[in-house]
Parts: C-alpha cells; sequence; structure tokens
C-alpha cells in the first residue's frame, strides 16, 4: 500500500495512524458532523481500541455533556488531515497552527449534538453516508427520471474529443498535402483534395451534431441545480435527509427529530416545493428518527390522524362527486365561478376544504420510525427546566458550575 504522508500538515506519525487504521471512522464522525457519542464508538467492533488511539494521536476529543454523558468531537489535527489531505497546496513554510481550516465548535447546542449522533447512528446502519453523496444519488436519480444517462452523456463527450481530434489532423494532414500538391497529376491531386475537403466537412457535420446533443443534456444537468439546491436546503436548515428514487418516482424523507419537531401539515410542505420546483412526485414516505420513544410515536400517531382526516375527506368529496354525477378526472374543467348553466358543477365550501386537506397528504405512501435511536434518549438532560433545549451547552457548564459552587458554599 502506497500513499502520500503530508507531513506539511500534521505530525508524520499522526498522518500515517490516521490514513492506514482510521480514516474510515474519522470520515464517519466527520459526515455525521464532526461529533458522535463516546459511547457510539465504544459499541463498534474494538471500540475501545480505536478510542484509546485516537485520542493519544490527538485526532479526538472526549468531552462531557449534560452532567453525566460523554461525547467525542473531531480535533484540529483531524481535521487538517480530512479536509486538506488532497490539497494541492504545499504547507511546509508555514507553522502547523497558523494553517486555515474549519474550526469544530468547543461549545455545540444539544440540537447540534443530537443531530450529529442521529447521523452516526445512520451511518453505522448503513441509512446514511454523507451530505455530498446524498446530494449525488439524489441527482443521479432525478436525472434518471428525465431519461438522462450518464454513461450516453459520457459517450458524447468522448466522441466530441475524438471528432475534435480528427478534425484537427486531417487539417494538418491537407496542410502538407498543399505542400507537395504541386508535384502530384493534376486529376489525382484534385481527387485526394475532394476527398479531404468532403471528410472534414462530414466530421464537421457529426461534430455539430455532438455539440447540439451536448447542449441538451447539459441544459438538463443545468435544470437540476434548483432542486438540489432545495435538497441542500433541507438537510442544513430543516434536519431533513431527502432522496428519490426515480423507478417508483418516490420522495423519501428521514426527519431527525433534535426537539423541535413541525406537525405533518408542515413537513408536507417540502414534498409541495418540490413538486412546484419541476419534480415528479408520485409517493411520499418519511422515516422518523429521533431519540426518544414518545417522540416518535406521537409525531407517527400525529401523521396517522391525518392520514385518517384525509381518507375521510376524500369520502365526502366522492359523495357529492356522486351526487352530481362528476368525476374528479376532469377536475380542471370544473370552475368555482360558473354561469348560471353550469352551476351544478361548482364545489360548494366545504368541498373546497377537503379537497385542500385531501390535496396536502394524498401522496403519502408510508411512514416509519426508526427504534434504533431510542438509546439516545437516556443522554437527555432537562434538570434545569423545560428551555433546557434551547440553552447553549457552554450556557449550561457554566450554570453546572454556579451550582457546584452554591452546593459546596
Amino acid at each position: 500500500m502506497k500513499f502520500v504522508v503530508r507531513d506539511d500538515l500534521i505530525d508524520p506519525i499522526t498522518y500515517s495512524i490516521a490514513e492506514i487504521k482510521y480514516k474510515g471512522i474519522l470520515e464517519h464522525i466527520y459526515n455525521a458532523g464532526h461529533y458522535c457519542l463516546l459511547e457510539q464508538i465504544k459499541s463498534l467492533t474494538n471500540g475501545r481500541n480505536i478510542v484509546k488511539a485516537l485520542e493519544e494521536n490527538n485526532l479526538i476529543a472526549i468531552r462531557t455533556f449534560n452532567n453525566k454523558s460523554k461525547y467525542v468531537a473531531l480535533t484540529q489535527t483531524a481535521m487538517k488531515y480530512l479536509l486538506l489531505r488532497d490539497s494541492e497546496t504545499d504547507y511546509s513554510d508555514m507553522p502547523k497552527n497558523e494553517i486555515n481550516i474549519t474550526r469544530v465548535n468547543n461549545a455545540p447546542s444539544d440540537k447540534v449534538l443530537f443531530s450529529s449522533f442521529l447521523r452516526f447512528e445512520l451511518i453505522t446502519l448503513g441509512r446514511f453516508t454523507s451530505k455530498a453523496k446524498l446530494i449525488e444519488n439524489f441527482k443521479r436519480e432525478y436525472l434518471k427520471s428525465l431519461g438522462f444517462s450518464f454513461s450516453k452523456y459520457e459517450e458524447l463527450k468522448d466522441s466530441e474529443k475524438k471528432t475534435s481530434k480528427s478534425i484537427d489532423e486531417l487539417n494538418d494532414f491537407y496542410l502538407k498535402f498543399k505542400d507537395v500538391r504541386d508535384s502530384i497529376k493534376t486529376e489525382q491531386g484534385n481527387d485526394i483534395d475532394d476527398a479531404i475537403r468532403h471528410k472534414v466537412e462530414l466530421l464537421k457535420s457529426d461534430y455539430s451534431n455532438i455539440q447540439e446533443k451536448l447542449i441538451e443534456q447539459t441544459k438538463i444537468i443545468e435544470s437540476a441545480m434548483e432542486i438540489l439546491n432545495y435538497v441542500e436546503v433541507c438537510y442544513d436548515n430543516s434536519k431533513l435527509l431527502v432522496s428519490y428514487d426515480s423507478e417508483k418516482f418516490g420522495l423519501n424523507i428521514i426527519i431527525l427529530d433534535t426537539g423541535n419537531q413541525m406537525s405533518p401539515w408542515e413537513y408536507m410542505r417540502y414534498p409541495k416545493s418540490f413538486v412546484e420546483k419541476g419534480l415528479i412526485v408520485r409517493e411520499v414516505n418519511f422515516d422518523i428518527v429521533s431519540y426518544s420513544q414518545n417522540r416518535s410515536e406521537s409525531l407517527l400517531k400525529n401523521f396517522c390522524d391525518n392520514l385518517d382526516a384525509k381518507d375521510k375527506a376524500n369520502e365526502k368529496m366522492l359523495e357529492w362527486e356522486k351526487s352530481k354525477g362528476i368525476t374528479r378526472y376532469f377536475r380542471k374543467t370544473w370552475t368555482v365561478t360558473p354561469s348560471k348553466s353550469d352551476r351544478k358543477y361548482e364545489p360548494p365550501a366545504v368541498y373546497l376544504k377537503n379537497e385542500g386537506f385531501w390535496n396536502r397528504f394524498r401522496l403519502i405512501n408510508n411512514v416509519s420510525v426508526l427504534t434504533e435511536t431510542y438509546y439516545l434518549e437516556k443522554h437527555r438532560n432537562f434538570a434545569i427546566g423545560e428551555d433546557d433545549s434551547v440553552i447553549k451547552q457552554k450556557d449550561k457548564e457554566s450554570i453546572e458550575r454556579l451550582e457546584k459552587l452554591f452546593r459546596n458554599s
């Protein structure tokens, strides 16, 4: 096994140890959000030895939160290894402690910690890899749903390159041919001249056609950017991991519950936004991932209640449609403010209300919960008060020091 040791970044021995033995676990912690529970690593095969080695080589720091629980945070040494190992910049002339790199927050909030803990658990379960991979997979599935083929796209790019090269070679040959043109019999020379020109024109025509196809394919790729940006917004701002199934046109959403839940009605605004941005969605599946069994089951019940209400709304709509002898298949031909001659097609207010509710939830195919993360609840601490979730970790530590001071006074 050969690899380059970046001794311009960190200690060469530490770099070698990270690269050979702990690259995978360091990437998992990074992709989870820079943190994970100490317990989560220790539960892995040979976990205790992994923790010991990472700490001894200054690749992780072990910290305490909520008085009792310990978590792991990546150090700056680990971040330099992970983020700069493939960099072409040579930092040999710069002191290692002055190398500019994203700093890991030393006082993360509970929400930041628990979103990392949940993502780390999903990584170990094979349900998540990284933000970059999530977006890349969504892009591939979305383009596939549009009939885009990456293999054909690469073939077109390869053909463009080869055709351009052939044109250049023929033009070079033609220039050389012109140098000896006078020494060739006129009739034979004309035939060669015509053949070269004809071949060049054919190649130019092929090249033009290839470029047109590439432009069309590139436009399809560019059209995906708005949707992919929204996938990133869902990840960063709403703690939603969104994937897409091009075969079923299915939108799959993992809800990371870190303390602030929304209502099912609010969660359904995300599929609605994807549809408005041009994504074809025929079904929506939700997975609820929470540190708390009660919170998971409560949200699941809310979804089920809304789905039951959706079915009842549908029944009431069907009753009205049957009474009028019309079908929802032609809904777009109905009018809310018709002339007197076709007033029978005007849906009443109660129908419109039921229709709005039905439309909001009709795409939901399944809602499920992930039970493997319930053990995280024991690491939550609400002793400070009901608003504990909005108090930053550094503030909690200050409160804990004050409480200890008062107890000892």
